[in-house]
Order: structure tokens, then C-alpha cells, then sequence
């Protein structure tokens, strides 16, 4: 046979295949057996449907819906499929991935298992079985931004902790079922385990970039619009998972309506942030000439005390009888304030009235110490005499130093030499006190100071310095006249001492003197109750205030019983004890006359620390007083300023109202323009307000 008579025939063709049959069945299970494998591997699928309809939403065609509108407004395409595209965009898709925990993923079967898994469940959908779901966690609110996934590890401690782990078994974060857990960008809320749950075992958890996962649920969905209506809009979603995937659609129409909400919103403020710019131009044209009449009633107010010129004209009259009223009644109280003294009652605030009442307790208090010195002082003793003697003094120094007499030249020699033994002796100091002395150069410098103000009237801190200084000169002043009108002068042992102290120390001394008088009068007693034949030694020994006193008159209580018993003595003893009784009360009254006369020490002593006392509050008590009287003397001082100052703003405004007269034209022509254009833009602003 030739090459070309060599043909290939079905006879050929059944020899061959009888002859390797095996090896072909073999083949065809063993490639039959991995198709079916690889398509059982393959998971099932579940295909959800929903429809969605825009709320308010008219039947219309596609294209020409308010859904196309808000997209044209917020300038995304144009053409017919633009609604289908935001439906599935991240804006759309990201909440829903972040709510429902799409991105985190926990690993929980070997890949044999999941296997294993897909084959049961194909040959389950082919005989037309139910299929149950794995077991999974459940995760929510997963938020993260990264770009790289993040793996950890999951370790569960008890059914409702669990501890989060990196890498190297280092615990990150530890949280509760239920509750969010933070990790550095990671947020995530575990909301429950699965039910064959192992104890301390460790879970692999991975964390998914959020565009990923928005990928792969964008290929999950289609959309396509119900029987060409725009407004009806079909979801159909193929997911492993049924119960999931209808809470991903119910989730994306959620985050949808919301979405068409917020920008339904956006639409509507920007209209109304258009109509309230045009509102807010004309308020503001509105506002100028509102501006503009408020500004003339202010100044109508504050110039004229009307807000407009009608009710104006008719209130000069009455201003002006006002103010001349006020210029009076300032002009009275200036004057009664010139002639009043601190001492007299005068309505000029309570501060005043709370120190004119200190006052006159004071000066009562004062009167009522300076009595019970009546009859003991010097009657020579008065300011106008003192300041006189002072004079006299100072010339007879002025004499004695320059050896010159004016009036009897030829006695200058006897009257040098009868000075210069008063100056030796020091009579100089006995003429008057030093208070008076003080007084007088007080009053010199007080003088010198008023000149000094009245060259420095200008400069202000000079002017205040030397007011400060004067103040103090007067306080000082009134304090030495009322030490010289009263003739008190403080003991250098006092010096120092408040009013207060002297109070408790004048209490201390009347109480120490009255217990000594106490004291003499019980020892005077008792002497003459010795000197009686029937006392009572153990009663009269009680009544002595010291120790000594009382062992004696014990003792010699005892020496009378043993006296009184003359059945048990001999005559010498009774001789013996008589005698010494006789000397024993000799002791004592001589005790008691020593005793007596250092309490009558004692008694007198305090007797003079009492009228030291009282001289001392006497004279604080008219330091007091001299210190009242300025702080009411400055307080007239201010309020005579304040009426001044009074009296011009008075004078002022009746010179100013002359000068309005002459503006009343002008105000009437500015008050009619403003008030027609007023009208003008009221009525613009209120046609606006209709047409919006």
C-alpha cells in the first residue's frame, strides 16, 4: 500500500479505542473528577433584589427626573446612567462599609476546611438542600484610612473580653463585646463571636483599606432604573451570604436617601442664601438710612431731649425753668455747705451721717471723761491763752538772744541778766507745754505749704503731693488744738496705745483698785473683831486674803480653845499661853497694819494709773474727734466740688439753649428727608419679601 492509499477509518478508529479503553476511562474520570472539583469550589451565591423610590418623585422618563437635576447642580455628568453611577459611589458605598464592619475579616477556617465547605455546599444547591450559613464574626463601625492593610490577632480571654495583638504576641488594646476599640488609625466594635468559639486561642484579624472594599461591593451591585420610571430604581445584589447582603442593600438605601437629603438641603440654602443676599442689600440700603435717623435722634435725644423737633419746641420752655430751678437749689446748698460744721446734722449721704454719729458718741464719751476732771486743771489752760503766752515767749527769746530792748533801752542789762536765769533754771519749759509750742510751727508750716501749692498749681503730681501734705498738717493741727482745749497730754508710758487698749487698761486698774480698797476693808474688820472677847477665830481666819494672816489667826483660834479649858491646865501654862497669844497678836496687828498700808500703796497707785488712763483716752479721744471732723470736712470739700462742677454743667445747657433756636430750619429740613427716604426703601424691601 502506498502513502497515499493509507487512510484512517472508523474501523480503525473502535480497534484502537477497544485496544486502550482503560487508559481513556481513566483519563476521563480523572479529568471529569478535577472539573467537578474545581467547579464545586466555586461558592453559592445568593442574588437579593430591592427597589427604591425617591420620595416626592413624579413618574417620568429617564433623564428628566429631579435626580438628573441634582446631578447637573452638583456637576456630575449628564447622560442617562449618572443616577446608577452615584448610587454606587464611595460617598454612597463608604458608610455602608464602615457601619456594617466589611473591612475587618477573621480568618477562621484552614483553606482544606473552606474546601471542604464550598464541595458540601455545591452538592447541597444541586440536590436542592438548605445551606446554613458559616460561622463568622460580627463586626461594625470599622474605620480606617490606610492605603496597607493591618493584621492582628484576636485573643479571647472570656466569652465577652478579648485582648488585641500585634505581630509579636505584644498586646495592643484590650476592649468588651459591644464596645469600640481603638488602635492608633483602627476603630472597630466587636458585636459578637461565633458560637464554637475557642477560649485563649489566637484569631487572625486583618484590616482592609476602605477603597478596597468599596471596590469589591461596587462589583456586587447592579442598578438598573424599573420600566424606564427614574424614580424606581432596582438593587440586585449576588452575595454568599443572604442575610448580609439584604442588610448591605437596606444599609444603601439609607445612606442614599441620606445622601439625596443633605444635598436637597444644600440645594435649598444655597436659594436661600441668593434670596437672603439680595434681602441683606436692601436691609443694608435700609440700615444706612435707619443709621442715618438714628444718629438724628440720638443727637436730638442727647441735644434736645426729644426725639423729634415737634415734641422738642414745646419742651425749651420747661428745660429752661428746670435748669434755672436746679442753678438755685445748687446755689443754696453751696452756700449752706460754706457755713456748716462738722458737729451739725446735714443731709449729704450716709456716709457722712455714719461719721457725724461716731462723732458725737465720741465727743460724748469725751465730755463725759473731761467732767470728772473739773476743778483739777489750770485754768490758764485754753488755746487763745496759749497762743498768746506763745507770742510773748517768742519775743522775750527774740530779746534775749539779740541783747536789744526797743521799749526800755537802759533796763536791757538787769533784764539780760533776769532772762538769762530763767533760761538757766528752764522756766521757758514751764510757761507752756510743748503742744503749744508744736502747734504753733504746725501752723507755720501749714502756711508754707498753702504758698507752695499756689506756685505749683499747675503741675499735677507737685499739686497732689502738697494736698497730701496739708491734709496731714490739718490732721495733725486738729489734734493739738483738741490736746490743748482739753488740757490732756499722754504719760510717755502710754504713748503709743490705741483708744482701745486704754479702755481695757482703765477696766484693769478700777478693778485692781477696787479689790485693794476690798482688801483694806476686810482687814479692818477683822482687826476689830479680834479685839472682841467672843470671835470667832475660825470664821475671822477666812476673812484675811493672805496665807499669813489666816496661819496666825488659826493658831491663835487654838491657843483661845486651850485657854477656855482651865480644868486641864496648870498655872503656868495657862500663864505660858497667855503670854504667847499676847505676843501673837501683837504680830498680827502689827501684820495687818503693815498689810494695810502697802493695799493703801497699792489702792493709790492704781488710783493714779486711773487718771493717767483717763487723760490718755482723753486725748485719744480727741485725736478721734480731730480725725472725724476732717474726713467730714473732705467729704464737704467734695461735694462742694461736685456742685460746682454742677452749677457750670447747669450754666452750660441754659447758654445752649439759646443757640438751639437758631437750628430748629435746619433740624426740620433733615428730618423730612430722612423720613421720606425711609418710606421709600420700606416699601422696595416689602415688595421683595412678596416676590420671594
Amino acid at each position: 500500500m502506498t502513502k497515499e492509499e493509507n487512510f484512517i477509518i472508523f474501523s480503525d478508529i473502535k480497534r484502537l479505542f477497544f485496544k486502550t479503553k482503560w487508559v481513556i476511562l481513566t483519563g476521563a474520570c480523572f479529568f471529569g473528577g478535577i472539573g467537578f472539583f474545581i467547579r464545586s469550589q466555586v461558592p453559592v451565591r445568593h442574588e437579593v433584589t430591592a427597589i427604591f423610590k425617591e420620595v416626592g418623585q413624579t413618574q417620568t422618563s429617564l433623564g428628566n427626573s429631579r435626580f438628573d437635576t441634582l446631578l447637573h447642580s452638583i456637576g456630575i455628568g449628564g447622560d442617562k446612567q449618572e443616577g446608577h453611577v452615584l448610587l454606587l459611589s464611595s460617598i454612597i458605598l463608604e458608610p455602608v462599609v464602615e457601619k456594617l464592619g466589611m473591612q475587618a475579616e477573621v480568618s477562621l477556617e484552614t483553606t482544606l476546611q473552606r474546601k471542604r465547605r464550598f464541595l458540601k455546599e455545591s452538592l447541597n444547591a444541586e440536590r436542592g438542600r438548605s445551606i446554613q450559613e458559616p460561622p463568622h464574626f460580627i463586626f461594625s463601625h470599622v474605620r480606617y484610612k490606610g492605603e496597607e492593610p493591618r493584621r492582628y490577632q484576636i485573643f479571647f480571654t472570656s466569652r465577652e473580653s478579648f485582648e488585641v495583638r500585634k505581630g509579636n504576641n505584644q498586646v495592643a488594646a484590650t476592649g468588651l463585646l459591644g464596645e469600640p476599640v481603638v488602635l492608633n488609625d483602627v476603630i472597630f466594635t466587636l458585636n459578637a463571636p461565633p458560637k464554637d468559639l475557642r477560649l485563649r486561642h489566637n484569631y487572625s484579624l486583618t484590616i482592609s483599606p476602605l477603597a478596597q472594599k468599596v471596590l469589591q461591593l461596587r462589583k456586587l451591585f447592579e442598578v438598573t432604573p424599573l420600566y424606564g420610571d427614574a424614580s424606581l430604581l432596582s438593587l440586585e445584589m449576588i452575595h454568599s451570604d443572604r442575610s448580609f447582603a439584604i442588610c448591605v442593600l437596606n444599609e444603601v438605601m439609607e445612606s442614599y436617601k441620606n445622601y439625596l437629603t443633605r444635598e436637597n438641603a444644600r440645594v435649598t440654602e444655597g436659594q436661600l442664601a441668593y434670596l437672603e443676599k439680595r434681602r441683606d442689600d436692601y436691609m443694608d440700603k435700609m440700615d444706612e438710612h435707619l443709621e442715618a435717623h438714628m444718629q438724628y435722634l440720638k443727637e436730638s435725644l442727647a441735644t434736645k431731649g426729644a426725639l423729634n423737633l415737634g415734641q422738642h419746641l414745646p419742651l425749651f420752655q420747661s428745660r429752661k425753668q428746670e435748669l434755672m430751678s436746679d442753678l438755685m437749689s445748687i446755689d443754696l446748698k453751696i452756700s449752706e455747705l460754706l457755713d456748716t460744721d462738722p458737729h451739725f446734722i446735714m443731709d449729704i449721704g450716709h456716709e457722712v451721717a455714719s461719721l457725724q454719729k461716731e462723732l458725737h458718741q465720741i465727743a460724748k464719751e469725751r465730755d463725759a471723761l473731761t467732767l470728772a476732771f473739773v476743778g483739777k486743771q489750770d485754768k490758764d489752760n485754753t488755746l487763745e491763752k496759749h497762743l498768746r503766752r506763745l507770742d510773748v515767749i517768742e519775743q522775750e527769746e527774740l530779746r534775749v538772744k539779740t541783747g536789744v530792748d526797743t521799749f526800755f533801752s537802759s533796763l536791757v542789762g538787769t533784764l539780760r541778766q533776769r532772762d538769762q536765769t530763767l533760761i538757766a533754771v528752764g522756766d521757758f519749759g514751764k510757761v507752756l507745754s510743748p503742744d503749744a509750742n508744736q502747734l504753733k510751727k504746725v501752723q507755720q508750716e501749714k502756711k508754707r505749704l498753702i504758698q507752695w501749692a499756689q506756685e505749683n498749681a499747675g503741675v499735677r503730681l507737685s499739686g497732689d503731693y502738697l494736698k497730701h501734705q496739708l491734709r496731714l498738717l490739718s490732721l495733725q493741727e486738729g489734734a493739738l488744738k483738741q490736746r490743748l482745749f482739753h488740757g490732756t497730754k499722754r504719760g510717755e508710758e502710754y504713748q503709743g496705745i490705741d483708744l482701745d487698749t486704754a479702755r481695757r487698761l482703765l477696766l484693769s486698774y478700777v478693778q485692781e483698785r477696787d479689790q485693794a480698797a476690798s482688801k483694806i476693808a476686810e482687814m479692818i474688820f477683822a482687826k476689830q473683831q479680834i479685839d472682841q472677847d467672843h470671835a470667832e477665830w475660825v470664821s475671822l481666819a477666812a476673812i484675811f486674803p493672805d496665807a499669813i494672816s489666816q496661819e496666825m489667826v488659826k493658831e491663835m483660834g487654838e491657843m483661845k480653845k486651850q485657854l477656855r479649858k482651865e480644868r486641864m491646865l496648870t498655872e503656868k501654862e495657862r500663864e505660858r499661853l497667855e503670854k504667847k497669844f499676847s505676843r501673837m497678836k501683837e504680830d498680827l496687828f502689827l501684820h495687818i497694819a503693815q498689810t494695810l498700808e502697802l493695799s493703801q500703796l497699792e489702792k493709790e497707785r492704781n488710783e493714779d494709773r486711773i487718771t493717767s488712763v483717763r487723760m490718755a483716752i482723753l486725748d485719744l479721744l480727741g485725736q478721734e474727734v480731730s480725725l472725724i471732723e476732717k474726713q467730714i470736712e473732705d467729704r464737704i470739700e467734695e461735694k462742694l466740688a461736685h456742685l460746682e462742677k454742677e452749677k457750670e454743667l447747669v450754666s452750660g445747657q441754659l447758654s445752649a439753649i439759646k443757640a438751639e433756636m437758631k437750628e430748629v430750619p435746619d433740624a426740620w429740613l433733615r428730618e423730612h428727608r430722612l423720613k421720606f427716604a425711609a418710606d421709600m426703601n420700606k416699601g422696595m424691601l416689602e415688595a421683595l419679601v412678596q416676590l420671594v
